[in-house]
């Protein structure tokens, strides 16, 4: 036994360490002059057990909240308490603009995961998860929710001038993709940023051949403006001669 619990940590370790290396490498130039990115981490603070964000008063995390919850299915507790703590959480107290999407089981517990919606539209990371205790307590709450601030008027979430072809094409010309990719997908998103909403096609693409990386495009869905464009993947070298392509599959750590 302990022979198996020395591998296991040792297995980890090294995944740790590989990660670790990876995230920290530099991505090719190449990309780096392609990157967007405007995304702001808002300040937070600290009181008792709930960490706030700073401009909007917004508890982003709940450490131990302890809340005993009736006893029902995961996601029936966790509308509960999202329901009950609603005025603290910011979110509307019949969860309109939640949408439920899908529940984790653990030996320790369960993880409920909802999402926030502006209207028709996925607000973009904005997921909630509810941490649940077999004895039916909420231990600990992610709060992803967003909201406007400092803006004169509401944005207009319905008018979708540019479609999903349309923010496909051009994403692949900004990225100077002409080739095949290993994957696509697009999705009409709401982004939240520095207070502003706005609606958005989100394009993710892997190519195949014209450039490395796992690619975000955000592009404004009334303008056809290129508002983000991140490449999500890792690398262990920035040397694009050094780079290949390889096939494979390995194990993942997935903590509690």
């Amino acid at each position: 036994m302990k022979k198996f619990s020395l591998l296991i940590f040792r297995s980890f370790l090294l995944i740790t360490l590989f990660v670790l290396n990876s995230t920290l490498a530099q991505k090719p130039r190449q990309n780096q002059a392609l990157v967007i990115n405007p995304d702001v981490i808002g300040e937070s603070s600290v009181r008792n057990n709930i960490r706030f964000d700073v401009k909007t008063g917004i508890p982003v995390a709940l450490y131990n909240p302890n809340y005993l919850v009736r006893n029902a299915s995961p996601k029936e507790m966790a509308e509960q308490y999202l329901s009950e703590n609603s005025q603290l959480l910011k979110i509307a107290k019949n969860l309109t603009d939640l949408r439920y999407r899908t529940t984790t089981e653990t030996r320790a517990g369960y993880h409920v995961h909802f999402d926030q919606y502006a209207g028709s539209y996925p607000v973009y990371n904005s997921t909630i998860n509810v941490t649940i205790d077999k004895s039916n307590r909420v231990i600990f709450v992610m709060n992803g929710y967003k909201v406007e601030y400092d803006v004169k008027e509401l944005a207009d979430l319905t008018t979708v001038n540019i479609s999903t072809d349309e923010a496909l094409v051009k994403a692949k010309q900004y990225l100077g993709i002409s080739d095949a990719t290993s994957f696509e997908n697009v999705q009409t998103v709401v982004y939240a940023n520095k207070g502003q909403f706005i609606l958005t096609q989100k394009v993710n693409i892997v190519p195949q051949k014209d450039l490395y990386g796992d690619w975000e495009v955000m592009i404004n869905a009334q303008t056809g403006e290129i508002i983000r464009a991140v490449d999500k993947a890792c690398y262990s070298d920035d040397d694009p001669e050094k780079q290949t392509r390889v096939a494979g599959q390995g194990f993942v750590f997935d903590p509690d």
